[in-house]
């Protein structure tokens, strides 16, 4: 069995905030993404993933945040710019309780 953790959230995009938070999404798999890489390794996240969708007119952003013994974020100027657009973007976090989670790779 897998020693890794998910850390799993929702959150509710404020009306009128979506394009901000692609064009931040953007330029982290661009122009910060080496300072990214570092950033998850000093964390020890072994990956991170978020993803936007919409339910009845309304967006929202989930991530998913997989380490092990993940450490909490680094006070980098990178990570203190991403707390200021997810401020700026997202309404309060939704905790999502993981049920169940599995991976063909685990051995029998």
């Amino acid at each position: 069995m897998s020693s890794l953790n998910m850390k799993t959230k929702i959150y509710k995009i404020k009306k009128g905030k979506k394009d901000k938070f692609l064009a931040w999404a953007n330029k982290l798999r661009t122009a910060y993404r080496d300072e990214v890489i570092k950033s998850l390794e000093e964390e020890r996240v072994e990956r991170e993933f978020v993803g936007v969708f919409e339910i009845e007119g309304n967006d929202y952003a989930i991530g998913f945040v997989l380490g092990e013994n993940m450490l909490p974020s680094t006070q980098t100027e990178l990570n203190l710019k991403h707390k200021e657009v997810l401020k700026d973007c997202m309404e309060a976090p939704i905790n999502v309780e993981i049920v169940y989670d599995f991976s063909a790779s685990e051995s029998k």
